[in-house]
């Protein structure tokens, strides 16, 4: 898709990522998502990663425009189509519930949808045809008019649930329209068994990250505030999100959901690992946190440059000290 930029001068000058942003052309013709992988396909040489590795870094800059870009369909409920690049998060009780948020409708163009859909643990799977033709039972997952209340469709989102609170966040992703939809909105726990309340928008401060498509957030205890941290880790830019160009986001974002304040700082290499030749897992990742409450480990992975991480190195990082270490797997002789 051919664009035009209609930056001011500001706006034009060169934006140094380094240790955050690894650059690379976009794909100028692909649809919306149909084809995930395209913009993780190899875009430069190793030589140029590394000098991109060198420069400064300002991970609370990137640059946004959307004058050109298609904007995303939005579509109605139609949860028998199926989707993808939708958002799953686990309510405990009393809601007892998995909550399905938003996602891509079909398999090609550009739809997605604010859709709702409502598992109850406890209940037996019952959708569509599975029922008997005189059953009153309601579908299990059902779709849940007031849980899309307030919020703009989205896909690719980044979603938690804080544990101290049951209230989901919702973070990032495509929407209709990535320059006004907020960029974080948060569900209350007592929404998924009310029909009095519906998603809300959060005022983050001092400045909002740049918006981004498949990332992660993971929960964490906060020890100072006694509350919860969401942790974003990597992500895409491009211009679905408002991104001047397509973008692997080499950061992470700390948002405390206690002062409503953001912290965004670079993805740096793990201890004892080349800086130069190490490149960080930006999307397509496995995270968690461990029993311990204070490590978040990421397992494999797309870098920036497309290549796919190996299961044998697994990425530990200490929300305490900043810092990430690398466990590789040993193979002993047999």
């Amino acid at each position: 898709m051919a664009r035009q930029s209609r930056r001011s001068p500001t706006r034009r000058r060169r934006i140094l990522f380094a240790a955050a942003l690894l650059t690379w052309s976009s794909t100028a013709n692909a649809s919306l998502l149909s084809a995930p992988f395209d913009a993780l396909r190899r875009r430069g040489t190793a030589a140029q990663a590394a000098q991109l590795l060198a420069q400064r870094y300002d991970p609370l800059v990137a640059p946004y425009a959307n004058e050109t870009a298609a904007e995303p369909t939005v579509v109605s409920s139609q949860p028998h189509l199926g989707r993808y690049g939708h958002s799953a998060v686990y309510l405990p009780p009393p809601a007892n519930s998995i909550l399905l948020i938003g996602g891509q409708i079909g398999t090609n163009g550009t739809a997605i949808t604010n859709d709702v859909l409502q598992f109850s643990v406890a209940s037996t799977f019952l959708w569509g045809d599975d029922r008997p033709a005189d059953s009153a039972i309601p579908d299990n997952p059902a779709v849940n008019p007031t849980l899309s209340s307030g919020l703009p469709a989205s896909a690719w989102s980044a979603a938690a649930v804080d544990p101290h609170t049951a209230s989901t966040w919702l973070i990032g992703g495509v929407t209709p329209d990535c320059e006004t939809d907020s960029l974080v909105h948060t569900l209350a726990a007592a929404a998924a068994s009310s029909t009095s309340s519906g998603w809300t928008t959060a005022s983050i401060t001092p400045r909002a990250p740049s918006r981004r498509r498949q990332a992660t957030a993971i929960p964490v205890a906060n020890t100072t505030t006694g509350g919860t941290d969401i942790w974003v880790i990597g992500g895409i830019a491009d211009q679905y999100t408002c991104s001047v160009d397509t973008i692997g986001y080499v950061g992470l974002d700390r948002y405390d959901t206690t002062l409503g304040t953001v912290e965004s700082m670079a993805w740096t290499a793990p201890a004892g690992v080349d800086s130069v030749e190490w490149t960080a897992p930006v999307s397509d990742y496995a995270a968690t946190v461990l029993e311990d409450g204070a490590s978040i480990v990421v397992i494999g992975g797309q870098t920036a440059l497309g290549d796919l991480v190996s299961l044998d190195q697994v990425l530990l990082f200490d929300v305490q000290t900043r810092t990430w270490t690398q466990k590789v797997r040993l193979y002993l002789p047999s």
